[in-house]
C-alpha cells in the first residue's frame, strides 16, 4: 500500500518496512499523531489513541517496523478528501524490526467460505511450513468476538466455525509468529 485513502477507510491495513519521521509518543491518557515513512518514501500519519496499551510506553517506532491498524480519516473541511490516518488498535499491532518481509511469509492464502455467512463458516489457510496460528474475529468496534489457536500443517488447513454471531461486518485476523493477515467476514 502506498497511500491511505477512501478505499482503505474502515479496513484493517498493514504497512510494512516503516521508519519513524516525526511526532511525540503519547503519554498516559493522551492521543498523538506521528508520521512514518515506508522504504519507497511514502509518508503515513499514524493516530495513537489512549487505549490498547500503546500510550505511556517507550516509543515503539524504532528501527524498521510494521503496523497493523484500521484506516481512518480526520478532516475538518466541508468536502472530506484528506486527513487519512492509520489507527493501531493494540500494542501488538506495532511489529518491531521484522525480518525481511519476503523471507517470513509462510501463510500463503486465506479464504473464508461461505462469505457472507449465517455464522457457520470455514477458514481455509494454506501454509508453506508447519506453524502455530492465533485466529481472532473482531467486530466493527474492534472487540474480540472469537479467539482460538490452531496448529497449522504444511499445505491446506480447514478451521470450521459454528457460532451464534449477531449480523454485521467482522474482521478475521490470522497471526503466525511473523505474519498477520486479515479478511473481512459478513454475517447475515
Amino acid at each position: 500500500m502506498t497511500n491511505l485513502n477512501e478505499a482503505s477507510e474502515s479496513d484493517l491495513v498493514r504497512l510494512n518496512n516503516l521508519t519513524f519521521v516525526s511526532g511525540t509518543w503519547p503519554a498516559a491518557d493522551m492521543t498523538e499523531n506521528l508520521m512514518v515513512q515506508d522504504g519507497g518514501g511514502n509518508q503515513f500519519e499514524i493516530r495513537l489513541q489512549n487505549f490498547g496499551g500503546i500510550y505511556g510506553t517507550t516509543n515503539l517506532f524504532t528501527g524498521n517496523f510494521s503496523i497493523v491498524g484500521i484506516g481512518g480519516q480526520f478532516d475538518g473541511a466541508p468536502i472530506k478528501s484528506s486527513g487519512y490516518q492509520l489507527l493501531p488498535r493494540f500494542k501488538t499491532d506495532i511489529i518491531s524490526n521484522p525480518t525481511s518481509i519476503n523471507s517470513i511469509e509462510n501463510l500463503n492464502t486465506i479464504s473464508i467460505y461461505p462469505n457472507p455467512s449465517n455464522g457457520v463458516f470455514s477458514l481455509k489457510l494454506n501454509v508453506s511450513e508447519i506453524d502455530q496460528a492465533t485466529i481472532t474475529i473482531f467486530n466493527a468496534a474492534l472487540q474480540t468476538v472469537i479467539a482460538k489457536s490452531s496448529q497449522l500443517e504444511k499445505g491446506d488447513n480447514i478451521i470450521s466455525f459454528n457460532q451464534a454471531i449477531p449480523a454485521g461486518t467482522y474482521f478475521v485476523e490470522v497471526k503466525t509468529d511473523n505474519q498477520v493477515k486479515t479478511q473481512k467476514l459478513i454475517i447475515q
